[in-house]
């Protein structure tokens, strides 16, 4: 790992440790703007919130998005709004509302708060002669964000569903799955029980 990706981690990691504490008041979903129907955030043990999510906390705005600081995409933790990482006339809050799986997490402060971070092996890189002209690389980069609160956890996900059911989720991925259920991470791979439970 170089020194510049050690930062890059470590950096990460006193974001996330900034968690901790925090009491959130509210959460807002975004997606791009479109021009029909509302998009489709909600699908019960897991929600799509595709450019990110922000936190309204007693201590100000959070904002949980991917990015590709690790590339090619993870999750990332801003201790700012999501307005900074989104282009007003492309995005649109869509969610969540009053009766969603939110409403047991309100008003709680975050207890704990867990990056996981996977290796993903590039290459090597060749030319369309078989000619190698990068060698093989690991990239680390946290995928996944899990947050605990008394009511339980909840997991942030750089990922993107490749079906409306989300029975099969590409991890990582340029959307943010929230998830609500240990059985959900656990389906879409994530089985260490110290973070998945």
């Amino acid at each position: 790992m170089t020194t510049e990706q050690a930062d890059a981690r470590a950096a990460f990691e006193r974001r996330v440790d900034a968690l901790r504490g925090l009491r959130v008041l509210a959460v807002d979903y975004w997606d791009l703007r479109t021009s029909g129907p509302e998009p489709d955030w909600d699908h019960g043990d897991w929600h799509r919130a595709v450019l990110g999510v922000q936190l309204t906390t007693a201590a100000g705005p959070v904002t949980v998005t991917w990015d590709a600081t690790f590339q090619p995409y993870g999750v990332e933790v801003f201790s700012e709004p999501v307005a900074r990482h989104l282009d007003p006339d492309e995005s649109q809050r869509v969610g969540p509302g009053a009766g969603s799986r939110w409403d047991a997490f309100l008003g709680q402060s975050i207890r704990a708060a867990t990056g996981r971070w996977d290796t993903l092996t590039f290459g090597p890189a060749t030319t369309w002669d078989g000619q190698v002209v990068a060698p093989k690389r690991d990239v680390h980069l946290p995928t996944a964000l899990r947050l605990d609160f008394e009511a339980g956890p909840v997991w942030f996900v750089a990922g993107m569903p490749r079906s409306p059911e989300g029975d099969e989720i590409l991890i990582p991925g340029d959307e943010i799955i929230v998830v609500f259920t240990a059985a959900m991470m656990r389906a879409m791979g994530y089985v260490d029980p110290t973070f998945a439970t």
